[in-house]
């Protein structure tokens, strides 16, 4: 992290140039160790919780129920690009399994459902290095996530000690609206104070990163993956460039703006 005066003196530069950031898997991944145990430890988590709420549920009923509402919901949402939060899942998986249950008896199920996934989160190896040279640049930063937890990309950011690199995180939870929609990376241009011109956006995501930012006329930094690189060859979406790592898409927004 840079000294104080010197952070101090870069956030408060005059000049007008930001770059948005991706969460998940473009600046933190998950532990390989997680990998296609997330839903399993979920449900695990969120029975916990609700024996603790007082509330008998057979495990295999909600488990079964539990996934098909979170699919079902996550389906809808990509479609509509809009957000329904992960309390909004459990309550309609109870209500199915004929309990009655309103938003309100659900209100602290974040940390029960994403709580775990905190020590799944890694950062890449680049990534402070990338933070660095963005900040040493007077670049100003923001997250924009789709996500059903605000909760859990804040303390992601505050446990990996890289929550301070950013002047504001975008979430789709927060907002009620997922990108590609302009309104994640509107919101936060206003809040940074600069324009779509002046603003670089990296992502992983052709559908929702590359495309969203586009959209509004900016320059948009791809990290490729085999399954992205793919993705973006099917739909004609290209973003300005390529980048194999976040330091070389760091390291190319710096030619941009």
């Amino acid at each position: 992290m840079l000294g104080s005066a010197s952070y101090i003196t870069l956030r408060n530069s005059t000049l007008r140039k930001a770059v948005l950031l991706d969460f998940g898997d473009t600046l933190v991944l998950m532990k390989e160790s997680y990998v296609g145990k997330v839903e399993e430890l979920r449900v695990k988590s969120l029975l916990e919780y609700l024996k603790r709420k007082g509330l008998a549920v057979g495990e295999r009923e909600f488990r079964e129920r539990f996934i098909n509402v979170s699919e079902r919901m996550n389906g809808f949402c990509e479609r509509y690009s809009i957000e329904l939060t992960i309390d909004v899942v459990v309550a309609d998986t109870l209500r199915e399994m004929g309990f009655a249950v309103e938003l309100k008896d659900v209100w602290d199920v974040e940390q029960a459902a994403y709580g775990f996934l905190l020590e799944a989160c890694a950062l890449p190896g680049d990534a402070l290095s990338a933070l660095e040279k963005l900040m040493t640049a007077g670049f100003k930063m923001a997250v924009v996530s789709n996500t059903r937890s605000d909760w859990f990309v804040r303390e992601a950011l505050r446990k990996l000690n890289i929550l301070d690199y950013f002047d504001y995180v975008s979430t789709s939870a927060n907002l009620g609206v997922r990108k590609p929609r302009p309104e994640p990376f509107l919101k936060a241009l206003k809040k940074l104070g600069v324009t779509c011109r002046e603003t670089v956006m990296i992502g992983d995501q052709t559908t929702t990163d590359v495309k969203g930012a586009l959209n509004l006329g900016m320059r948009v930094i791809q990290i490729v993956g085999v399954g992205q690189t793919v993705n973006s060859r099917l739909t004609g979406i290209k973003p300005t460039f390529y980048a194999q790592n976040l330091y070389e898409a760091a390291d190319r927004a710096t030619t941009l703006v």
